[in-house]
């Protein structure tokens, strides 16, 4: 149950908020009807009466309220307690109440370092982790690349560094203002709306648009629709936020779009103002994008690449 006391206040995923903002977000943290691990936990944990709602925490929100100063996020967070080592949460989503999503995952521990083990089509598995090489070589992506791991009974498995440290906690906007909060598809200045809210102004032209063309040339169509899947870090001692790099590639693709797809997105950069500086960066990427287009046989990548390119130039 949800009381008029907020602990460790500072470190609320948005530090100004009060109770009433608070039980908004809670609200907000429901699961996907594909995510079985949450409904296996539920099934366990809800004992309420018909007419109570309870209110779902992500099991890594747990550190924020505790009184208890000696708790840390390590002890707390499914980061660093892995759900593998516990048979019952096994399933179809990684281990948080909140996080939709319906590929298998389950969180892996290989060695000193902590992995998303996903499974999915096995092109798609293929192409999501030369999607995160080629991000972190063009500086927007983690540069803990994903690793693919070779097909399971059929579907390839992708190795998803953990982003996060002890006190660097990763949060997407899909957990923080509800899954529905962007509606129009490819729209820079409401993905900014979201980072102002969290103090990250100003960062269209350094982080939102470079991201939103790298999703354009390896024909990702996701993110544009996704607030789960921009994000940034929140420190867990004193509450400041940073930016996150690009994650989650899964849907890119070697789809060949049509001329009117490239046409239609530099018209609304023209429109903005930002038709000239999408150029700008385009062009910094190209030799990288050639070689790396090259040496792993995406032809298609490039020619996204160069029509993205003349469309802009038109």
């Amino acid at each position: 149950m949800i009381t008029g006391d907020i602990l460790n206040e500072k470190l609320l995923p948005i530090a100004s908020w009060g109770l009433g903002d608070l039980l908004k977000y809670l609200e907000r943290r429901v699961y996907a009807q594909s995510n079985t691990t949450a409904k296996i936990i539920d099934a366990r944990d809800c004992v309420y009466e018909h007419e109570q709602k309870a209110f779902k925490l992500g099991l890594s929100d747990c550190y924020w309220i505790s009184a208890d100063e000696t708790l840390k996020f390590e002890d707390v967070s499914p980061y660093y307690q892995p759900f593998n080592t516990l048979d019952f949460v096994r399933g179809f989503a990684s281990p948080t109440l909140r996080l939709a999503g319906s590929f298998d995952k389950e969180w892996q521990k290989k060695g000193a370092n902590t992995y998303i083990a996903k499974k999915q089509p096995d092109l798609s598995a293929q192409l999501e982790t030369q999607a995160s090489l080629l991000a972190s070589l063009l500086g927007i992506g983690d540069k803990k690349t994903i690793t693919y791991g070779g097909q399971i009974f059929g579907q390839g498995t992708t190795y998803i560094p953990n982003m996060s440290t002890t006190h660097k906690m990763l949060l997407d906007f899909g957990s923080i203002l509800g899954m529905k909060c962007l509606n129009n598809g490819f729209n820079l200045t409401e993905v900014q709306d979201l980072y102002d809210k969290i103090g990250l102004a100003d960062i269209i032209e350094s982080h939102i648009l470079r991201v939103s063309l790298f999703d354009i040339i390896i024909g990702n169509q996701d993110r544009k629709n996704n607030p789960g899947n921009w994000g940034f870090f929140k420190n867990t001692k004193t509450g400041e936020t940073s930016l996150a790099p690009a994650y989650d590639f899964n849907l890119a693709c070697v789809t060949l779009f049509p001329e009117k797809y490239f046409s239609d997105r530099a018209i609304l950069l023209k429109r903005i103002g930002l038709g000239g500086k999408a150029l700008s960066i385009l062009e910094s990427w190209k030799g990288t994008i050639d070689v790396f287009c090259t040496e792993n046989e995406i032809e298609s990548w490039r020619q996204n690449f160069d029509m993205l390119c003349s469309a802009l130039l038109n």
